[in-house]
C-alpha cells in the first residue's frame, strides 16, 4: 500500500539526508567555489611566460590545478543541492544538439 508523504515526513527525511548548515558557511563554499574554479581554469589552460613562471617548473602549475579541484570538491559538501529547470541559452543549446537524433534527422553537417 502507498503512502503519501507529509510535512513532517519531508522534514523529517530532509534532516536525515542533509544537515542544515548557517546561510554564512554556504555563501562562503559559493565563493570558495568560484574563486576555486576560476584559478583552476588559468592554472590548467594557461601557458605562462617564462618570465612568470620557467619550463622547469610546470609541475607547480598542474599542483595548484589539482590542489584547485581538491578545494572544490571539499567546498560542495558544504553548499545544498538544487535542480534548477529554466529555460536559458543552455537548455536550447542542448536540446537543439540533441533533437535531431531524437527526430531521426542529422544536424546539418553530419555524415550519416
Amino acid at each position: 500500500m502507498a503512502s503519501l508523504h507529509t510535512v513532517a515526513d519531508s522534514e523529517a527525511y530532509d534532516s536525515a539526508i542533509w544537515k542544515a548548515r548557517g546561510v554564512g558557511v554556504e555563501t562562503l563554499a559559493r565563493n570558495v567555489i568560484r574563486i576555486s574554479i576560476t584559478v583552476n581554469v588559468i592554472a590548467s589552460m594557461g601557458v605562462f611566460n617564462p618570465a612568470l613562471l620557467r619550463a622547469e617548473w610546470s609541475y607547480v602549475q598542474q599542483a595548484v590545478a589539482l590542489l584547485m579541484w581538491i578545494i572544490l570538491i571539499y567546498a560542495s559538501a558544504f553548499v545544498r543541492p538544487r535542480v534548477r529547470v529554466q529555460c536559458n541559452p543552455d537548455l536550447i543549446a542542448l536540446v537543439a544538439f540533441y533533437a535531431p537524433p531524437w527526430v531521426g534527422q542529422n544536424p546539418p553537417g553530419m555524415v550519416t
